[in-house]
């Protein structure tokens, strides 16, 4: 959506116009529901938060300055309504083991696999990331996706910066697993058939 549209659109929106409130929610659900299914592995959890996440939209529309993207600044509310979701519901922070693996990389280092330069499918590696254990899937999500550092996610779910990389290197061991399991599958059936 082009920004001049955009602001047209919120501004009708703010002006209580439920068309154009309609239309701007099914834009936000287009562009960044896939957002809430990246922090979750179940479809009524993820449609949860994007309710949860639209209200504090609507609710906060007046206070969007139009100096940035619109779509990032939804972005932002979703996921901070994802944390707050994991948070409250899974209380899983705090069960986060506070020791690290070996060869733990630095935040520049690379643990050798990079999810990035995989030739997948939007839809495959969204479901290996819903694999992912809830503090995996978490700090994966903001590491990559949102480009959070380490010191950004050890202050936003509460825990070390090391907790942070460790876990990041697991939840990319565990991807790289994953998808060596799914190439094997797929290089079996092409070679053997039935």
């Amino acid at each position: 959506m082009e920004p001049k549209q955009a602001y047209k659109l919120i501004q009708k929106c703010i002006d209580g116009n439920r068309k154009s409130q309609s239309e701007l929610y099914q834009y936000i659900y287009k562009k960044l529901f896939v957002v809430c299914l990246r922090y979750t592995s179940d479809v009524n959890e993820a449609n949860e938060i994007f309710q949860e996440s639209a209200i504090k939209i609507f609710v906060k529309l007046e206070t969007y300055n139009k100096t940035g993207v619109f779509e990032a600044w939804c972005r932002r509310i979703i996921v901070n309504t994802a944390l707050d979701y994991i948070r409250k519901r899974k209380n899983i922070f705090n069960t986060i083991s506070e020791t690290k693996i070996t060869d733990t990389p630095d935040e520049d280092e690379s643990t050798g696999f990079e999810i990035e330069n995989i030739d997948l499918s939007a839809e495959q590696l969204l479901h290996l990331i819903q694999k992912l254990s809830p503090v995996y899937k978490t700090v994966f999500n903001l590491y990559v996706f949102e480009n959070y550092s380490h010191k950004q996610i050890s202050e936003a779910l509460h825990i070390s910066i090391g907790t942070s990389k460790s876990n990041l290197a697991k939840a990319r061991i565990s991807l790289q697993k994953m998808l060596t399991n799914e190439l094997i599958k797929i290089e079996k059936h092409e070679t053997y058939p039935y």
